[in-house]
């Protein structure tokens, strides 16, 4: 809690240069600088100082009595990182659901209010890699600014420099992913990462300086992915994917945790028992239904369209050829 001048302090403790005019010294005018400079910045923040000088030792300290003298920067601090989340959350209400909301804002306020005992947590997710920068990329995203960093596709050691257009922020699969246009930092020509994962965002996120004209976003977010499961919207048309359940137990689970918002349910095999049934769901395919398909193992069997049965049959061989024996 005390701002004194080090320079100064060092003169009074070293005996080679204890005879020496303060003065004298080439530092001293640049330390008593720093020290002006210093006290103008603390006395901005509402914080003054009291004078003090014993020997030759002399500078600035905060009045004993107080014992934190920052006490009120840091409950302005809390509360404006509080406004900051509680901002995010307003900016996320219909595109993420209130669980996840809801777990946020508590988990922020009991990280804000420094409690020691909590009665109540949360799983913590170590899979969201990097989700330091996302008030970063929020706060690029309200302000329109392009911003520059480092991406490596793929996860590979192979990095390109891009100039970042960011429209929107969406988790799924345990990551974030930043949409907007891309273009690369070396020639300035348009890139093919409109969608960026940020684990494989490396190294600092800066606004490119000076700023060019933001690209405005055209995109309707919610019916962007209203089409999708997932975040990967390739060029393809709508199809209905119909598949059947095999057990109990993955039909309870598909009826009560629907694959997609368009799902409904066609038939049931055994209506008086519920035992089995049919449903229909319609995207646009891309890599992450068949990810999802697959993760119900054998509890389903996808029967149509017939070409979608085939792409899931490749995938299935191509499976199966991990752990064929010779």
């Amino acid at each position: 809690h005390q701002i004194e001048q080090p320079i100064l302090k060092i003169f009074g403790e070293n005996p080679d240069i204890s005879t020496m005019s303060i003065k004298q010294c080439k530092f001293y005018q640049t330390a008593k600088d720093t020290n002006a400079r210093i006290r103008k910045e603390l006395r901005r923040q509402g914080l003054d100082f009291e004078y003090s000088k014993v020997g030759r030792l002399q500078g600035y300290r905060y009045p004993v009595h107080i014992s934190d003298p920052i006490a009120h920067l840091k409950r302005d601090n809390k509360r404006m990182r509080l406004k900051q989340i509680e901002r995010l959350i307003d900016a996320s209400v219909g595109l993420f659901p209130d669980s996840w909301l809801t777990k946020m804002l508590l988990t922020s306020q009991h990280h804000l209010q420094g409690a020691s005992a909590p009665i109540i947590s949360f799983d913590h997710n170590f899979g969201f890699y990097r989700i330091d920068i996302i008030p970063t990329l929020y706060d690029a995203i309200e302000n329109k600014q392009v911003i520059h960093f480092c991406y490596h596709p793929n996860y590979s050691h192979e990095s390109v420099e891009l100039v970042f257009h960011p429209y929107f922020l969406k988790e799924y699969n345990q990551c974030w992913h930043l949409f907007g246009k891309a273009f690369l930092a070396s020639n300035g020509l348009p890139a093919k990462y409109a969608i960026c994962t940020i684990d494989r965002i490396r190294g600092e996120i800066t606004t490119v300086d000076p700023q060019p004209p933001f690209i405005p976003n055209t995109t309707d977010w919610n019916d962007y992915f209203a089409q999708i499961i997932g975040v990967t919207r390739r060029n393809g048309q709508m199809q209905e994917i119909v598949f059947e359940t095999t057990d109990e137990t993955t039909f309870f689970r598909i009826l009560r945790k629907p694959i997609h918002s368009s799902q409904k349910v066609l038939c049931f095999h055994n209506e008086a028992n519920m035992m089995r049934g049919k449903f229909s769901i319609n995207v646009i395919p891309n890599e992450e239904l068949l990810s999802v398909l697959l993760s119900f193992r054998s509890g389903i069997t996808v029967i149509a369209p017939s070409e979608y049965v085939n792409t899931v049959r490749r995938e299935m061989e191509l499976m199966s050829n991990n752990y064929a024996t010779e």
